[in-house]
């Protein structure tokens, strides 16, 4: 049963990419892993949706706008900046908590041109200009 506080089409959305049953179990699962990122039950199925996961889980949570896994420990910018593929649309820009990224990744390109890339384009040809971009602004790789 959907929950009040989740959009119709959000949880429709869901159960229908889940290849198995959803038990309460495993809703409540859910829900506390979503309370442990930090993040709204809706906030945490979308991110599953949008990054074809059948589940969600605390420690996937980075780049999900307003979770404490926003920015992990040990995280490069790359992993940063690459995390929003797949949350954010296109033609909306991603928001960083650290500034250089943002400007690196202007620098470099654009976010809609990062996006229609595929991953080995991305890590060969994408990466090393954002990369060079971030040092030259004063960042650390």
């Amino acid at each position: 049963v959907r929950p009040d506080d989740v959009d119709e089409q959000v949880w429709n959305d869901f159960i229908l990419q889940r290849k198995t049953k959803f038990s309460q179990t495993a809703f409540t699962g859910l829900i506390n892993q979503a309370a442990k990122a930090g993040v709204t039950v809706e906030q945490a199925l979308r991110a599953a949706i949008d990054r074809g996961w059948q589940s969600f889980n605390a420690e996937w949570s980075h780049g999900i706008k307003g979770s404490k896994g926003s920015k992990a420990a040990g995280q490069s910018p790359w992993d940063i900046l690459v995390s929003k593929i797949g949350l954010v649309p296109m033609n909306e820009y991603p928001e960083f908590d650290d500034p250089l990224i943002t400007k690196a990744l202007n620098k470099a390109g654009s976010w809609m041109e990062l996006c229609r890339m595929t991953d080995k384009q991305a890590q060969f040809q994408f990466r090393p200009k954002f990369e060079e971009a971030y040092q030259s602004l004063g960042g650390e790789i």
